[in-house]
């Protein structure tokens, strides 16, 4: 189901195995707080998340009640929508940085991504052909 492949990859490509049980409970919090889930431009701008969590404790909330499928639809909808925060966050972040002759990234560069580079069009798939193969490096040191 979505729902296990998303709990896998939470727990064994991001390493935070508690996520989706979280989010349920932020789900909660969040409908709890106003009345509806995803949120609509009327709440979305005027109540700021964070407000909500901080208050999290004063609310008598049953996340079980929340469903595995909302909350894959809300992973989805973080994405996906124009108004969801990693949406909001990839469009404003910068994925990798260059500083001098440094460059930054989340994750690694090594032997397989190297010289990789792909296509503006690319989805997130894995690549239909191998990356260039591996050479170490030649390094004079006389």
């Amino acid at each position: 189901t979505k729902a296990e492949r998303l709990r896998w990859m939470l727990m064994h490509t991001l390493g935070c195995p508690d996520t989706f049980e979280f989010r349920r409970e932020e789900i909660a919090y969040l409908e709890k707080t106003y009345g509806i889930y995803p949120p609509t431009s009327d709440t979305h701008e005027s109540s700021p998340v964070p407000a909500v969590l901080s208050r999290a404790n004063d609310l008598d909330v049953d996340a079980t009640k929340v469903t595995d499928d909302e909350v894959v639809n809300s992973f989805e909808y973080e994405i996906n929508h124009p108004e969801g925060s990693l949406r909001q966050y990839l469009h404003h972040a910068s994925i990798a940085a260059i500083v001098g002759n440094t460059i930054f990234v989340h994750g690694a560069i090594d032997r397989l991504t190297m010289r990789f580079v792909p296509s503006k069009h690319s989805k997130f798939d894995l690549p239909t052909s191998d990356p260039p193969s591996f050479s170490e490096p030649s390094i004079d040191i006389a």
